[in-house]
């Protein structure tokens, strides 16, 4: 049996999307067989059977907290009669990264001092976690401009939506996990095997082999842009659209194609707000650094994603969805309206949002 002082408690913090709800939904499918193999995947805490939530929440002050989950007493009773290692899973513990004593209530538990701590933060490409991060808001209410959400992360390096803190600079968010406990940071673009599943197992549970079908889930995949747009102006209105609002969404959709992405303007002014503490994060050896030193303008042509997810197209719905306009003629009406310049007060010009990112 392991002592107090060999044992390790895991907290896998996201960061969100890169794959936390999949590790999740494997450890709770998984927690007998993990348990036999010497590592806890504590029920106190957990939202659903998935996620650890219930314990970032009640440390971050989150309204969504709830005793009946279990509470950070409770999971530190579990994990202490426990003779092995624990993990605790929770892309919301992302919240606690923009302070260097975020963690506290957690890691100096007085049942879990005989611990080792160990964070796990899974990082990506910000720009992709903007465009991948801005359409899994859309599905909590989100209705902000992508524009605005990027000059947002521009300015503070950082995203709060209600009591959810999202941490796009990698460096200061290793800076602050690290004074606080061990910390490992993970490249999502270099997972072993591809999947953060595999990843995480195979440092959360040495020797441990994962079934086939947990390596190949892929869980909460992002909505299709038809879903997208009529969520964006559902949350913008704040109310259901109507059949001819969800038409004009649909036939928007269907005439881009897929989804957008984000402009160059956007990109150029991203990396450089955030390749420095990407490369700087490389050079100490704590992650490798591919994909993360180039934000490369991308291949595809048409609106960007700041253009489609805009005033400007929550007014082209409400255009179309008024208008006769048969159906043969919709495409015109429609690459009409995206032709037309953006207002100024949309307007993402390169060199406007160069010096705000590199301010």
């Amino acid at each position: 049996m392991k002592t107090a002082n060999s044992r390790t408690l895991f907290v896998h913090c996201g960061l969100h999307k890169t794959g936390t709800t999949a590790v999740q939904e494997v450890l709770a499918r998984r927690c007998d067989a993990l348990r036999a193999h010497g590592l806890l995947v504590p029920r106190a805490g957990s939202v659903h059977g998935c996620a650890h939530h219930n314990i970032a929440w009640q440390i971050a002050r989150d309204r969504w907290f709830d005793p009946l989950y279990g509470t950070l007493d409770d999971v530190a009773r579990e994990i202490v009669a426990f003779p092995g290692n624990a993990v605790l899973s929770s892309e919301c513990f992302e919240t606690l990264l923009d302070r260097a004593d975020g963690f506290a209530p957690l890691l100096a538990h007085p049942l879990l001092r005989g611990h080792r701590k160990v964070l796990l933060l899974y990082v990506r490409n910000q720009v992709e976690y903007l465009e991948s991060l801005a359409a899994e808001l859309l599905r909590h209410g989100e209705g902000q401009e992508i524009a605005s959400l990027l000059r947002t992360v521009l300015r503070h390096r950082w995203l709060r939506w209600h009591e959810w803190g999202f941490a796009f600079d990698h460096a200061a968010s290793y800076r602050n996990a690290a004074a606080q406990a061990e910390t490992v940071l993970v490249n999502a673009h270099t997972l072993r095997d591809g999947t953060a599943v595999a990843d995480l197992l195979a440092r959360v549970a040495p020797g441990y082999r994962p079934e086939q079908e947990d390596l190949l889930l892929r869980a909460n995949p992002r909505q299709d842009i038809a879903g997208a747009l009529e969520l964006f102006y559902r949350n913008r209105v704040q109310r259901a659209p109507g059949p001819a609002e969800t038409a004009a969404a649909a036939n928007i959709a269907r005439w881009l194609g897929g989804w957008p992405r984000l402009s160059a303007a956007g990109r150029t002014a991203m990396a450089r707000r955030f390749v420095p503490g990407n490369a700087w994060l490389g050079l100490r050896g704590l992650l490798p650094a591919r994909g993360l030193l180039r934000f490369a303008p991308p291949d595809a042509t048409g609106p960007t994603l700041e253009r489609v997810f805009s005033f400007e197209t929550q007014a082209l719905i409400r255009t179309l969805s008024r208008s006769n306009i048969p159906d043969a003629a919709m495409n015109d009406e429609i690459a009409a309206a995206f032709a037309a310049p953006p207002s100024r007060g949309m307007e993402l010009d390169a060199a406007a949002v160069a010096r705000e990112g590199g301010a």
